[in-house]
């Protein structure tokens, strides 16, 4: 696409929006709002920039333009902030610090009688901290209606995963890729969620509502006619109390406390630096290094299979794991650097899927460090080795690969454990493979069974 095409962009949530990307910015405009509305938005966007700098992405231009009787419609334009994150690849640390987030936010535009009128994960840049607020269309006037609207989105996009995976141990990743937020979930049946008075009384509330909304979508026209009668009337006009609204907040960030999962279940792989000794590791590093220093600085550098090895170099921008207590300690750490709960196997099995582009953020990120992993991806998790550099060759221009030998004891543990032939020669395997993607700029041996190979695309 050339700086001065536009592309039009589809996306769920609101209905009345138009968006469209051209060059560096993006152009939305929101239909059919009345005067009270366009009011509310641009306050509630000064008020967070005010109160909660860099936590908002502040629009570039804005006018409005009246289309019909009272009813406005509101066109603006903002940066586009690269690489987006989607919620499918987060971690429930991550998860709740956008809850947080949210819930700071939101109680400064209560205070002014504003409100957002849906919470999700996907309106926020997270490549950055602080996160940034990009979706500002959902700030509206504090009726009833837009804070029930509200807290509906938050318990569906935040309360409920943190819930499953506390207790079920399904990653939150996992319950947005199964898009398990549009479906009917029963919390209740959830022994712990019987601990805690507010939980209890949260998710029965959201019983409550869902069953008389069942009630009403099976009854008759002339009954739904009427409640749409009383709807049109009173839905913008019953303004929220304020301080009860701020009691939700408080209500809200107390049951974000009760549904985070509390403590990260060790790992197999916490104590990873230990299983070799330290003149390997040192060794390592030292290579990872130089790797570095030798790229271009406009390079952008990933870590997959990132364990804890260069969880500390502010170089490597991206950390990508498939353990969820490793994702979970990389997100405690506090570094600047995006970590991302992906499959890296199954990512890497088509070019065509979301999983396979979020490997380097949809092109951003250009280089990538992969060391102790790749006998992972081939032997235990089956995937076949030209896939494995074909997927790296399409997804990176520099790449430092690990490979351990035929006489590594993981990998006869993991071949042994496999029981089926899999080739794993250097040079009458991977060699030929590699070759036909990269070019073999460096090798060097890093112990007996382990070497380090700088790859360059073709």
């Amino acid at each position: 696409m050339s700086n001065g095409e536009n592309l039009k962009i589809y996306k769920t949530g609101s209905s009345s929006s138009i968006i469209y990307k051209k060059g560096d910015y993006i152009y939305k405009t929101i239909r059919g709002l009345n005067l009270d509305e366009i009011n509310a938005f641009k306050k509630g966007i000064d008020l967070i920039e005010n109160n909660l700098p860099r936590t908002l992405l502040s629009p570039k231009t804005m006018k409005e333009k009246l289309i019909g009787e009272d009813s406005y419609e509101l066109s603006y334009s903002q940066n586009i902030l690269q690489p987006w994150i989607d919620k499918e690849f987060i971690s429930s640390t991550l998860l709740v610090k956008i809850a947080r987030l949210i819930l700071e936010q939101q109680e400064i535009l209560i205070k002014h009688q504003l409100t957002f009128i849906d919470a999700r994960p996907q309106n926020y840049f997270l490549a950055r901290k602080p996160y940034v607020l990009v979706d500002i269309g959902s700030i509206k006037p504090l009726t009833k209606h837009n804070l029930e609207s509200f807290r509906a989105d938050f318990i569906n996009n935040f309360v409920y995963p943190l819930l499953i995976e506390k207790n079920i141990g399904i990653p939150i990743s996992c319950y947005f890729r199964g898009k398990i937020q549009n479906f009917q979930i029963n919390p209740l049946s959830i022994p712990s969620t019987w601990s805690s008075l507010t939980l209890i009384s949260e998710f029965i509330r959201r019983d409550l509502i869902d069953w008389a909304s069942n009630i009403i979508s099976g009854s008759s026209p002339e009954f739904i006619s009427y409640l749409n009668e009383i709807g049109v009337h009173s839905k913008n006009r019953e303004i929220s109390n304020v301080k009860k609204s701020k009691k939700l907040c408080k209500r809200l960030n107390k049951i974000i406390s009760r549904v985070s999962p509390s403590i990260i279940k060790k790992s197999n792989w916490d104590k990873y630096s230990s299983v070799h000794n330290e003149s390997y590791t040192k060794s390592k590093l030292e290579i990872i290094d130089k790797f570095i220093n030798q790229l271009d600085s406009s390079c952008r550098i990933a870590d997959l299979g990132a364990n804890l090895t260069t969880h500390t170099d502010p170089r490597i921008k991206l950390l990508i794991d498939n353990d969820l207590s490793i994702c979970k300690t990389l997100e405690e750490s506090n570094n600047a650097q995006i970590v991302l709960l992906i499959d890296i196997a199954e990512a890497m099995t088509a070019e065509n899927i979301k999983e396979f582009k979020s490997l380097n953020c949809n092109g951003y990120f250009n280089s990538a460090v992969v060391v102790g992993i790749m006998h992972h991806i081939i032997i235990d998790y089956g995937l076949c080795i030209e896939a494995f550099y074909k997927a790296l060759a399409n997804l990176y221009e520099n790449v430092l690969l690990e490979y351990p030998s035929i006489n590594d004891p993981m990998v006869r543990l993991l071949l042994n454990k496999k029981n089926e032939e899999i080739g794993w020669d250097w040079q009458n395997e991977h060699l030929e493979i590699c070759s036909r993607y990269f070019f073999i700029n460096r090798e060097v041996e890093i112990s007996k069974t382990r070497t380090i190979f700088i790859l360059n695309r073709k």
